[in-house]
Parts: structure tokens; sequence; C-alpha cells
């Protein structure tokens, strides 16, 4: 009876020691799938605590949601676009982000680091800031997906030092992947 509890017991750590935020053949526990739609046969999928809702105001030619999660706010940006040029996407990703520092009151924001990764054969500009709001630490992570109808910019906005919250970024960011629309 006893080693009938101990691998029960065994079992039930087990699965609980793998987190909130795990992804099994596709079902999702980390809490919500979102896609958006990239082009006429594509989408991007995303794994998020939380699920995107439209914030009501107007962002000019931009389309911006959001997620409220227990540890951080995820911002989606997403613009449609005809052939862009390198340039010209770098600078409208640059202003895109500077906004949103804006919007969330960040002061002395700081770039502390830009780089090119590749997530699931996607290409992704990943950059981080640091700044302060209300006299808090924060960091903020913001990743540039250029598909080929559409620009997306995917904020993080989270307190310094927070590790799960910058786990369940990495996680969401590692999760990005494009699917056939279905």
């Amino acid at each position: 009876m006893m080693s009938v509890y101990f691998f029960l017991h065994s079992i039930v750590m087990f699965f609980g020691s793998l987190g909130s935020h795990l992804s099994l053949e596709g079902i999702s526990l980390f809490g919500e799938t979102e896609r958006v739609t990239v082009s006429t046969q594509q989408e991007l999928q995303i794994e998020m605590p939380e699920q995107f809702k439209a914030l009501p105001y107007d962002d000019g030619a931009w389309q911006v949601a959001q997620a409220k999660c227990s540890n951080m706010f995820i911002d989606l940006h997403s613009k449609d676009v005809d052939t862009p040029q390198p340039a010209e996407m770098d600078k409208t990703i640059d202003q895109r982000v500077g906004r949103t520092l804006e919007r969330y009151q960040v002061r002395n924001a700081e770039l502390q680091g830009q780089e090119e990764i590749c997530v699931h054969d996607i290409p992704l500009e990943k950059y981080h800031y640091t700044g302060q709001k209300a006299g808090k630490d924060f960091e903020i992570d913001a990743v540039a997906v250029k598909a080929p109808q559409k620009v997306l910019v995917v904020t993080y906005f989270y307190h310094a030092g927070d590790a799960d919250a910058k786990e369940d970024v990495k996680d969401s960011i590692e999760s990005m992947k494009y699917v056939n629309k279905g």
C-alpha cells in the first residue's frame, strides 16, 4: 500500500514540476494560444499566459492588443504592409517600441541589448530595455516579426528581477511559429 502511495506521489510531483507553461503535442498548458494572421495562408502562433484584448484607442495604422497577466503586460502591435524595405522597417520598429515605452510612462529607458534570433525558422529582432515607472525598476523585452504582409511587434513589460516573468517571456518567444490557416 505504501509503495502505491509513493508511486502516485512521484507521478503527481513529476507533472507538477513540469510547470504551468508546457506545450505537449499542440496542447498549450501555458494558458492561451494566440494566432495572428500574417498572410493569406499563414498565422503566427504564440503561447501566452492570458488572451489578448484589443485596446480601445486609435494608434494610427497600428492595431494594438494587450494581455494583462499576473506578472507582466504583453502588447501586440500589428500593421499591414506591402513588401517593406529593411531600413524603413528598422525605423518603424524603433518608433513602435518608443511609443510603447511612452504609453507605459517608462522613464530613463535604456536599450540594454539588441540581437537577431531565429525561432522555428522565423527571423526575429529582439530588444531588451530597462527603465523606471513610478520609482520602480522595470524590464521591457520587445520582439519584432517581419512577416510577408504584416509587421508585428510584441512587447513584454515586467518588474526588474522577476525570474518567473523573465522565464515566461522566454517561453512565449520560443513558442512563436508559423502555422497554416485552418
